[in-house]
């Protein structure tokens, strides 16, 4: 009776023991998830639309992609690519705006959002 009890706890024991590295693992497992989309955040925002800055204007095609000149303004860039491109519509917005869509597109593809 005693061995049948002292295995019962041994048993519990180890369970619980594996039960709390199991949550170890899955706790270091997620901190290395974020970490990792922290750094990828952090290389979008340096690397997307390279030479502009978050005030300037960019045109948001609606079948995906932006466009940008210098030569011509926002305004103008976004009329002539619509007359080009019939039922093409774009949107201006910040190049700001334009990285905040592609950093939600990111973390979707991770099944989290920039509110976490």
């Amino acid at each position: 009776m005693k061995k049948e009890l002292s295995l019962v706890f041994v048993l519990g024991f180890s369970a619980l023991f594996i039960t709390e590295i199991l949550a170890e693992g899955k706790r270091l497992q997620k901190l290395e998830v974020e970490k990792e989309i922290g750094t990828t955040l952090k290389t979008l925002d340096k690397h997307l639309f390279p030479g502009l800055k978050d005030d300037e204007l960019v045109v948001q095609v609606n079948e995906g992609g932006f466009l940008h000149s210098d030569i011509t303004d926002a305004e103008t860039t976004k009329k002539e690519f619509e007359e080009l491109n019939e039922g093409v519509k774009c949107k201006i917005m910040t190049v700001g705006q334009a990285k905040e869509i592609y950093k939600k597109e990111f973390l979707i593809s991770y099944g989290t959002s920039l509110d976490k």
